[in-house]
């Protein structure tokens, strides 16, 4: 589900796997990801969280094995 503004992608956004779970959120700014990003696996653990500045990864991602313990 995303929202939209002048065709592009503004505000809030999640992604879904097909059993229902979300598979990704976060924000986007003129269709490009702004600001916090999640990434969750198909049974709904995080996979990777950081940050998004103009559609470009900044700050140190977290990765996360299925124990939800970071790995990297």
């Amino acid at each position: 589900e995303a929202q939209y503004a002048n065709g592009k992608r503004n505000g809030s956004f999640k992604n879904y796997w097909e059993n229902g779970k979300i598979k990704s959120s976060g924000n986007y700014v003129d269709d490009l990801q702004q600001g916090k990003w999640k990434d969750f696996a198909q049974n709904g653990k995080i996979l990777q969280k950081g940050t998004y500045n103009a559609g470009k990864k900044t700050s140190k991602w977290s990765f996360y094995d299925q124990r939800n313990r970071v790995v990297r």
